[in-house]
């Protein structure tokens, strides 16, 4: 049977060793100058891309021991994250695997990878952060971020990003649709099963500044089976009857229909922009002037412009006369 308390004996007294000797200000100044170093050549590597100084830096600390290498490690570490970002930023890949390889989180490289201008470079770091174990899931706002680069996000979508923009959870974040900017990118986030009943597309495009692109906008979503009367749904998880809710339904314009939106120019804001070709178009193409939102109001009750109400007006009796005819 093994004598344990033989064992602790035999072992001095920690209370009767001597206490260390206190580090002297000029040997822990001398580490923190030695680390600020290191952290100088960590960010230059990070901008100029080169991997031999990155290497440097991290043989440098290898080749420490004791309190001077946790010191050294400490100063690294804390700066790792921020570095990955700025070398994702700079489209370094080389640099980016190696500060992955020490540590750095693929994530924080995500948003400045799809910052870069260069899609290549950006597509390059994005491999190796998949080959590093980088979840797409858990990035649900990555769409948004792609400057509207068509190249950049169809390859994303055929890494798994959503086009709806949940995460792993279920969860939805930015909704990718509002930030895609072209038509082609639009047909991209369709075709990827991006969800036109419960996403309010129609309605966000009618605040396109430009007529002709918010009109040709319009028109595809139409086409690819969006319906023209939907009304706008709260897409967030407030709970219906809570304050949260009713708030998320004042942002949704009291869940009225495209026709309301584009007559209110709800998601212009204060810019200046002529409604009437949008909402002519509106008109053509047949939506209804009799829905009326969560305030009891339709559409003309919010026109703003003698050209807007009159053409309302106009649509509004023919709709009327319509329904008479069908009703003998």
């Amino acid at each position: 049977m093994p004598h344990f308390h033989e064992a602790e004996n035999s072992s001095p007294d920690p209370a009767c060793s001597p206490l260390p000797e206190p580090l002297s200000p000029t040997f822990l100044q001398e580490i923190d100058n030695q680390s600020r170093i290191s952290e100088e050549k960590l960010e230059l590597a990070c901008i100029s891309g080169d991997l031999e100084l990155l290497k440097s830096v991290f043989d440098h600390i290898a080749s420490l021991s004791g309190f001077d290498r946790e010191r050294h490690e400490e100063h690294i570490t804390r700066q790792l994250d921020s570095r990955v970002a700025m070398a994702a930023g700079n489209g370094l890949a080389k640099i980016v695997e190696c500060l992955l390889e020490h540590g750095a989180k693929p994530i924080n490289a995500v948003r400045s990878a799809t910052r870069h201008k260069d899609t290549d470079a950006a597509i390059r770091v994005f491999e190796v952060l998949f080959e590093h174990d980088l979840d797409i899931k858990d990035c649900p706002g990555v769409l948004c971020q792609t400057n509207r680069d068509e190249a950049l996000t169809r390859y994303l979508l055929s890494k798994g990003a959503d086009p709806n923009g949940h995460n792993q959870h279920g969860r939805r974040g930015q909704l990718p649709f509002q930030w895609c900017g072209s038509l082609a990118i639009v047909s991209l986030l369709i075709d990827y099963g991006a969800d036109l009943k419960h996403s309010n597309f129609l309605h966000t495009t009618t605040g396109i500044v430009d007529d002709d692109a918010c009109i040709a906008q319009m028109d595809l979503l139409i086409r690819r089976g969006v319906d023209i009367n939907d009304r706008a749904e709260v897409l967030d998880d407030t709970e219906p009857g809570t304050p949260q809710h009713e708030k998320s339904l004042l942002r949704m314009a009291e869940a009225g229909t495209a026709l309301h939106w584009a007559v209110r120019g709800w998601k212009l804001g204060r810019r200046n922009v002529d409604v009437f070709l949008r909402v002519q178009w509106l008109l053509e193409k047949g939506a209804d002037t009799e829905i009326r939102d969560n305030g009891g109001l339709r559409p003309i009750d919010y026109a703003t412009s003698k050209s807007v109400r009159d053409i309302l007006e106009i649509y509004s009796v023919d709709e009327g006369q319509t329904g008479s005819n069908a009703e003998v």
